[in-house]
């Protein structure tokens, strides 16, 4: 009996999250093929249709081919209300009846507003960026950012980006990229997830003149450099954002909180300025001062950016103690943002209470593992590359912050490579409710390592097995992931034994190598009695 076969798309645009004008017609296109076997058939209908929108009938062009029926088809559909996504739906129909149907989410183009982006990067390469392989990163670029963007929705701000801008060289290739991040207002106009982003992006337009807004950043002269400058007052913008919610925390405590100021001081200051009274209404006045700089990283080989000195002053004299616990206390809970937490260091004298730069600072990687496709020449990098960054300068300008460094692109091996685990090693639960406490967040930290979307998982084995995949980003050296503990509801009271392992493995762009992390925890599960049975 001959086999039937069906109509296939072999391409249509507009692609999927693909952002057209609202009652604006645009194009849709693509071909269709029937190989009609074991005689030839011919697509004879397509149409095209805009979510419930009537469909319309599509031009139809018979392209000549021996092995094949091939049809070329064009239709101009609109967009005419609703909210997005909106579905485009094309469907082919052959001269027996047998159809096919693609479908598109599609967005309606989003009004555009331009704000200099509120961090901008520049990167100047001696090899040529690989733009497609470069724009193709946003999604994990996100994934590494979304920690950032849930403390900035808890203040009222929107993370958008991030977006790019590619500059040639005389020889038409990309040696120069700048990457821009906004932090806005929830009615800025962006483009929403989709796509496999997590994060909403800016619009072109928008986002190419709010580089325009940032002159190009002077970065040192080398054949690899990299430089950074934020956003004129963002750090106040930040604190204004806040604010409401540290004077409501404060006030709960008897404390108010009368202005909360940053200001910035060139070539190196930055300083934390709080005025208000404490309970019994002593009024206090404290001002936090915080020399930025950079100074040797752990391998005391590079330079990252640091806090040089910081230093104090709060009119209160010997109830410094009290300011602390009573004031700051409300940063510590209510600020999600670590980089906006005021702390005090109760072992330290000299330097009691640290300011607004120290989180944002502590932690800044030196070491970026990267794959060799994102550059166009990139036979002559070896496999797993890392970008080693040297910061040469970091200081204030006006009310920027604002530093530049050096970038040496070495070579990964696997003795460089580790991973570790962290996490609860024992778990207590009552008999027939393991469920309501089995979800627990474990915590990897890698090192020179980025895994395989397909190839970072956890295991764990015991009186049962289960695995799964961690979400991990090529830029996120560290992140939490849940595992799930296979065990049964009614197991029996007593403790069980649980291996907890996470491999991580990175494959080469040529797919012959690897690098291979791998770690462990043993987690004891502690059933107790129910009280309740």
């Amino acid at each position: 009996m001959p086999i039937a076969h069906k109509p296939s798309f072999v391409f249509v645009t507009p692609p999927d999250n693909a952002v057209v004008h609202p009652n604006t017609p645009f194009e849709v296109s693509g071909r269709v093929t029937d190989d009609g076997s074991p005689e030839p058939h011919f697509v004879d209908l397509v149409t095209v249709q805009v979510d419930s929108s009537p469909a319309v009938k599509a031009a139809l062009h018979r392209i000549h081919d021996q092995t094949q029926s091939l049809v070329a088809f064009s239709a101009f559909v609109s967009v005419t209300g609703g909210q997005d996504p909106h579905t485009l739906t094309v469907t082919a129909k052959d001269d027996r009846g047998a159809t096919v149907t693609v479908t598109r989410k599609i967005f309606t183009v989003v009004a555009f507003a331009v704000d200099a982006p509120a961090v901008v990067i520049d990167v100047l390469s001696f090899v040529p960026f690989n733009e497609p392989v470069v724009l193709g990163q946003t999604a994990s670029l996100q994934k590494a950012l979304k920690k950032l963007a849930t403390s900035l929705a808890d203040i009222g701000k929107v993370l958008a980006g991030p977006n790019f801008q590619f500059t040639e060289r005389e020889d038409g290739k990309t040696s120069r990229v700048r990457i821009g991040l906004w932090i806005e207002d929830p009615s800025f106009p962006v483009i929403p997830p989709g796509g496999g982003r997590t994060l909403p992006i800016v619009p072109d337009p928008g986002a190419q003149g709010g580089f325009a807004l940032v002159p190009p950043i002077p970065v040192p002269a080398s054949v690899a450099a990299f430089a950074v400058f934020t956003k004129p007052g963002l750090l106040q913008q930040l604190v204004d954002a806040v604010a409401p919610g540290i004077k409501e925390a404060a006030s709960g405590q008897g404390v108010s909180i009368d202005s909360l100021n940053v200001q910035t001081v060139s070539p190196a200051t930055v300083t934390t300025h709080l005025t208000g009274s404490l309970p019994a209404l002593v009024p206090f006045d404290m001002t936090i001062t915080e020399t930025i700089g950079v100074a040797k990283a752990s391998n005391q080989i590079t330079h990252v950016p640091a806090v040089i000195k910081n230093s104090h002053s709060s009119g209160l004299g010997n109830i410094l103690d009290v300011l602390i616990a009573v004031v700051l206390s409300p940063f510590r809970y209510v600020l999600a943002a670590e980089f906006l937490a005021l702390r005090s260091k109760t072992g330290d004298t000299d330097n009691r209470i640290t300011g607004m730069m120290q989180d944002l600072l502590e932690g800044v990687p030196i070491r970026y593992p990267f794959s060799k496709s994102f550059f166009q020449e990139s036979s002559s990098i070896e496999e797993f590359p890392v970008v080693v960054l040297d910061w040469k300068t970091f200081g204030v300008m006006g009310t920027s912050i604002a530093g530049s460094g050096l970038m040496t692109i070495n070579h990964r091996l696997q003795a460089d490579v580790a991973l570790a685990l962290s996490g609860p090693t024992v778990i207590s639960g009552f008999q027939g409710e393991m469920d309501l406490v089995l979800t627990q967040t474990f915590t990897f930290t890698l090192t020179d390592l980025a895994p395989d979307t397909d190839k970072f998982r956890w295991t764990i084995t015991g009186p049962q097995s289960s695995s799964g995949s961690i979400d991990s980003s090529t830029f996120g050296q560290s992140g939490d992931f849940i595992p799930l503990f296979p065990v049964p509801r009614n197991v029996k009271v007593g403790n069980w034994a649980y291996t907890l392992s996470v491999t991580a493995i990175e494959t080469s762009s040529d797919k012959k190598q690897t690098l291979t992390a791998s770690a462990s925890l043993k987690v004891v599960i502690e059933v107790k009695p129910n009280p309740r049975h």
